[in-house]
């Protein structure tokens, strides 16, 4: 397995607090993919919603950050979701120039973690680290 890229993002839940202050609905059409929007109820209680919106654009930061493009070339924070896979685990669905952007490197996995520290209180911080790999690659050593 061969890595291509490594992408690590911390996000503090306050600053996502004030963010969804001024305007939630826009912030969820702004950030958020269809998908997310469906998984993330916007009458759910706030202090999840807040944590859920985190754990959203730290990985999609560290998703771009692992494909090494940041939000250029019209990649779109929609079109990067953080969905539930198997086993509950979260995982990374791309669309769009996106999608593209990924297909083109030699890339054929994501791997996605995501942490969080102080999930029950109001300063709650998410930690996410995203690494772009192929398993088709031919092993090399060092």
């Amino acid at each position: 397995m061969a890595i291509f890229g490594i992408g690590a993002d911390l996000v503090d839940s306050p600053r996502v607090e004030r963010l969804i202050s001024r305007n939630e609905d826009i912030f969820r059409s702004r950030i958020l993919g269809a998908s997310e929007r469906s998984e993330i109820p916007s009458d759910s209680a706030k202090p999840s919603r807040v944590l859920a919106y985190a754990r959203s654009i730290a990985a999609k930061e560290a998703f771009l950050k692992a494909l090494g493009t940041g939000f250029t070339q019209g990649m779109r924070w929609p079109d990067i979701e953080i969905v539930e896979g198997r086993s509950h685990a979260p995982r990374i669905a791309l669309s769009g120039v996106v999608a593209q952007a990924f297909d083109d490197t030699q890339a054929n996995r994501i791997h996605l973690s995501l942490s969080s520290v102080g999930a029950a209180s109001r300063s709650s911080q998410v930690l996410a680290i995203v690494t772009l790999s192929c398993t088709d690659a031919p092993e090399t050593s060092l």
